[in-house]
């Protein structure tokens, strides 16, 4: 075991190298991500929001239908086989828009909110 000021030593040494690395790896995603999007503009966001939104109603209504389908029924069954798409779609929209806000967030794109 190491005696305390070594442990702290070698905890400020681990703290200091995973600093640097994220900087490193914002970096990198600024470079990586920037080239393909050099800038996002207030209706990008909105629209990706509307999207998103889209998504998460058709599948709301599916499971809303879904409530009042009686069990065996052809709506029933249709409702089974759809329901999963469309929550893996919505999925997929939510976590694109949550991507681009830590995107945002991290400054890897140059952000014009006006």
């Amino acid at each position: 075991m190491l005696p305390q000021d070594d442990e702290d030593a070698l905890l400020k040494r681990h703290r200091y190298a995973l600093q640097e690395i994220e900087r490193e790896i914002r970096k990198i995603n600024r470079e990586v991500i920037h080239r393909d999007i050099p800038k996002i503009e207030r209706k990008h966001v909105v629209e990706l929001a509307k999207v998103v939104a889209e998504h998460r109603a058709r599948y709301l209504t599916a499971g809303m239908r879904l409530s009042s389908a009686k069990i065996g029924t052809p709506e029933e069954q249709e409702l089974i086989r759809i329901l999963p798409g469309l929550r893996r779609e919505f999925e997929t929209a939510r976590d694109v828009f949550a991507a681009l806000e830590r995107a945002i967030e991290q400054a890897y794109v140059d952000v014009d909110l006006r």
